[in-house]
């Protein structure tokens, strides 16, 4: 009878400890679950908080935009004009400057990169000139042989443009002592008859 007794005393304390050993397996995992659910919620925050913080809206939009005309002359710097006004959104504050990038065709199909401003300017919220000229990079006097009496080669007073467009949008922001600039598309042209 003794003999059973203590055996089962020791069922009783082999039960219990299954029964603690259980519950504490089962707070482990409880605690393990809510945990992982807390490190992933804050992981999504932090990760939104991320996202938000690098996404970047335009802090100046274009209300209009017109192209009144593409002329070529001879200057020591520039060759081409593209002459029309445009209109800002936004707050003046909120940029350092805007610069609008595109290109022309001539008559030949001949492309020619254009930018404006054609130096660095902070425009006007509101409506202001548009003067833009072909982008620095590229030499047309030395391809179009206008800086000599080279006559086998088109001299540029005679280059006709028969459209032009601008297509990016470039604004320089000042963000925690640095500058940044967000770019857009854009899509504003003219054919010229």
């Amino acid at each position: 009878m003794e003999k059973e007794k203590n055996n089962s005393g020791l069922i009783a304390l082999v039960i219990v400890l299954f029964l603690l050993v259980l519950g504490l397996g089962g707070y482990i995992v409880y605690d393990k679950v809510l945990s992982y659910n807390s490190t992933k919620q804050n992981d999504n925050t932090q990760s939104s908080a991320t996202t938000n913080h690098n996404v970047w809206n335009p802090v100046v939009t274009v209300k209009s935009f017109e192209i009144d005309s593409a002329k070529v002359f001879y200057a020591p710097n520039l060759h081409m004009t593209i002459n029309g006004k445009f209109a800002l959104e936004g707050n003046y504050d909120d940029y350092l400057n805007v610069y609008f990038y595109g290109y022309c065709y001539d008559v030949d199909n001949n492309k020619y990169n254009i930018m404006a401003p054609s130096i660095g300017r902070k425009y006007n919220i509101g409506e202001n000139r548009l003067d833009a000229s072909e982008m620095l990079e590229y030499d047309y006097g030395k391809k179009y042989d206008i800086y000599t009496d080279n006559t086998s080669k088109k001299e540029w007073k005679e280059i006709k443009i028969k459209s032009c467009r601008f297509d990016k949008m470039t604004t320089t922001i000042l963000k925690d002592g640095k500058s940044l600039q967000l770019s857009e598309e854009i899509n504003f042209d003219k054919t010229f008859n």
